[in-house]
């Protein structure tokens, strides 16, 4: 086949939404063509940038670049839609215009689908790159079992980064794409994992595939947003087939998360949620951790500073002996 019908039936659609990006989308673009595995088309869906961004797409010349403007009205996952029902490969892969892949990426994810042919989605690890705060962090942290793939593993903690999903394109399309509702921002994707674990079976790759780069344009300055996984949690809640134990282990598991997240910023409403768990919690482990971190919160803030950057420097050491880190 040459590369005038690879370009017409490309076997994997690469959705990249983008907007005012123009700095970063040249270093993504470039991680999908240094790919080993060529027989792809990229799909960039624009929400009307006022930067430079259409310069640096257009300069490539790509017949494997298709751009689409389109007004998402600040929900991202309606323009991953939109990318998703103008695809036309077997199956779909995500990577924001700000992230980067490492070029085994998408030849380690065919191989591997094409091995086990009872999979739907597979993915893999991603770590932090462009704030010393997380750098050389894992985005999340699977803990390497089946379980984790599961509907129950993943209603008790999303261990999937969306930026290293690969899917088949038929899977995605019966489940319904992405949630556009504005109270799933932030959380949409979690919410597409749960319906394809309920139906489908997910697998796991634990390498390494890409990195999420964090850097102003891209932390929310929404403290709710923390909290929104409730949102999720409350869609579940009262459908038969998930138990109360089930949920209240999710919801507690959320808490936690949250307080962590305003730990690494040093902020005092970690305290109340940390609280939240000790008391409510009926995992022992997860009240001893919450116990620990209502502990850290009462401390002089130079301390819990000091703290912080040993805790992070022993997570990126934990990590890189854990993972297979290229």
């Amino acid at each position: 086949m040459d590369s005038q019908q690879l370009d017409q039936f490309p076997e994997i659609s690469i959705i990249m939404p983008t907007y005012n990006n123009a700095r970063y989308i040249g270093e993504a673009i470039d991680s999908v063509f240094s790919q080993t595995y060529d027989n792809y088309e990229l799909i960039i869906i624009d929400n009307y940038s006022i930067d430079e961004m259409v310069e640096v797409v257009t300069s490539y010349q790509s017949s494997k670049i298709k751009l689409i403007r389109f007004s998402n009205n600040g929900i991202i996952d309606a323009s991953r839609n939109v990318g998703i029902r103008a695809s036309k490969g077997k199956y779909i892969a995500f990577l924001d215009s700000d992230d980067l892949w490492l070029p085994e990426k998408l030849t380690r994810q065919v191989v591997y689908m094409e091995r086990h042919l009872d999979l739907d989605l597979v993915y893999g690890l991603a770590k932090s790159i462009g704030n010393p705060l997380f750098e050389g962090r894992l985005v999340a942290q699977p803990k390497g079992s089946a379980f984790c793939s599961t509907f129950e593993g993943l209603f008790i903690s999303n261990s999937i980064v969306c930026m290293t999903v690969m899917a088949r394109a038929s899977s995605l399309k019966r489940v319904g794409l992405f949630n556009e509702d504005p109270n799933f921002v932030r959380v949409e994707d979690w919410d597409l994992w749960l319906r394809i674990a309920h139906d489908y079976k997910i697998g796991f790759i634990p390498e390494v595939l890409g990195f999420h780069r964090v850097h102003a344009q891209n932390v929310s300055k929404d403290e709710t947003s923390y909290l929104k996984p409730l949102n999720v949690i409350k869609k579940y809640e009262n459908m038969s087939w998930v138990s109360q134990e089930l949920v209240e282990r999710s919801r507690y598991s959320f808490y936690f998360a949250a307080a962590m997240s305003y730990l690494y910023l040093l902020n005092r409403e970690m305290r109340s949620h940390f609280l939240k768990v000790f008391i409510g919690s009926s995992s022992y482990f997860l009240r001893l951790k919450a116990f620990c971190g209502l502990y850290f919160s009462y401390l002089p803030k130079i301390i819990q500073r000091n703290l912080l950057k040993l805790f992070c420097s022993y997570r990126k050491s934990e990590m890189n002996d854990r993972c297979n880190f290229r």
